[in-house]
């Protein structure tokens, strides 16, 4: 019961506290459906600030073209980071970096550019310096706060996660760790697994905890998002006489959640042509071939509604109709086992190769983030193993998931 008192005691504490702390809580289970199986380090897991800024950045992007409560400031006054937001937009605005596709799409949409950026994660590419610089000055404004009062609310003092700063004494105070993560320098550029293996400064969770927490996941990002509306209203109440149509905020809110977002044709399209290159063209659930020109999908093997990874080992080739059927449900194992083995064993067996840069990409983020093993060599490690460590990893997540997602499977007939 500690546990949920803490949450609801920073949900419910200050009328006049900023919109920070339902951000803060709502990056904390983001991550823990991004890593809902992650293996503890020394018993702990370990979630890097810096994640958390770029959480804050998918939450508050959309909310930077509208004026809605987020604090009590003054009327011509923005929260700290939608500022920082507002001059990232207008940075990209004067870039001359018209041949990336991403750069030209966010500068060329309005709420739906968080969907763009959001992208740029996912690339091996280095992420563009004012993108980082954006996301360095978030982290610091996190460290500041909320995070400088989140760790005691109303005099009660938080416990289900601390905070360690690796540059400072196992022992010391939660304030010092704190203060001496905000020192350290913003990075040049650099892809977003280096951006986190940069991280030096992480909020602590124990394993017991962090697995009570993901138990509960799916739910308390609900009960967050619907507490941060009323939030909003509440504050648009007080502030303004006239009545607007609050419908909108909870489309705001849910927006890096929408389903029409999340099928990135730049994304999918650089996955199905590696594919094609590496001759991947059987459907995973029928076993029939595709061709080249016909209009088949890459499916989520782990439902993204549930899973949200765009990785060569949650990417499959699917003819579209069964693809639509499927849905979000999960599908059985047993009769596609043998076509994802063979999957990823394509797939790894040429990772080293010109051109398919993706894959070795999802290998250091498999390695590196998901499994915390920060001292593999992916380019030296036996394929067999790599291909072994993969499949049960999946089914790994397949069992997890399967405890939490209510339905039939999915079984192509």
């Amino acid at each position: 019961m500690t546990l949920i008192r803490d949450i609801n005691n920073i949900l419910k504490y200050g009328k006049k506290t900023t919109s920070y702390k339902f951000a803060t809580l709502l990056s904390i289970f983001d991550y823990i459906i991004e890593h809902p199986t992650e293996p503890p380090v020394n018993n702990f897991h370990f979630i890097p600030i810096v994640y958390l800024a770029k959480q804050f950045i998918s939450y508050y992007y959309p909310f930077s073209y509208h004026d809605y409560y987020q604090a009590s400031l003054p009327a011509d006054s923005k929260l700290v980071i939608i500022n920082y937001i507002d001059k990232y937009k207008n940075e990209i605005k004067s870039t001359s970096d018209m041949g990336n596709e991403y750069i030209n799409k966010i500068k060329t949409n309005r709420e739906d550019g968080i969907f763009w950026i959001n992208r740029l994660y996912e690339l091996p590419r280095k992420l563009p310096l004012k993108l980082i610089k954006t996301i360095w000055k978030i982290r610091k404004r996190i460290l500041y706060q909320p995070l400088k009062y989140l760790h005691n609310v109303n005099g009660e003092l938080i416990r289900f996660f601390g905070l360690i700063n690796e540059n400072t004494k196992f022992n010391s105070p939660y304030n010092e760790h704190r203060k001496n993560a905000m020192n350290q320098e913003s990075p040049e550029s650099m892809n977003w697994v280096s951006l986190l293996e940069y991280e030096r400064t992480y909020l602590t969770i124990d394993d017991i905890t962090f697995n009570e927490l993901s138990r509960y996941r799916f739910w308390a990002g609900e009960v967050i998002l619907k507490a941060w509306y009323k939030y909003i209203i509440e504050g648009e109440k007080r502030r303004n006489a006239e009545q607007k149509d609050f419908s909108h905020i909870y489309k705001l809110l849910g927006y890096i959640y929408s389903e029409e977002i999340v099928r990135d044709p730049n994304l999918i399209s650089a996955y199905r042509e590696l594919y094609q290159d590496l001759g991947l063209n059987e459907c995973l659930y029928s076993g029939e071939r595709l061709e080249i020109n016909q209009n088949y999908h890459l499916d989520h093997l782990l439902p993204w509604s549930y899973y949200p990874v765009n990785r060569f080992w949650n990417l499959y080739p699917s003819i579209s109709e069964i693809n639509i059927k499927k849905s979000n449900l999960l599908p059985k194992l047993d009769k596609i086992s043998e076509r994802i083995v063979n999957h990823l064993e394509i797939c790894v067996r040429n990772r080293l190769k010109d051109g398919f840069s993706l894959i070795n990409h999802d290998l250091q983020y498999f390695y590196k983030i998901l499994q915390n093993e920060i001292d593999i060599e992916v380019h030296t490690r036996e394929d067999e193993l790599i291909i072994k460590e993969l499949f049960t990893f999946i089914k790994s997540e397949w069992y997890n998931l399967r405890k939490l997602i209510p339905g039939q499977l999915f079984e192509y007939d």
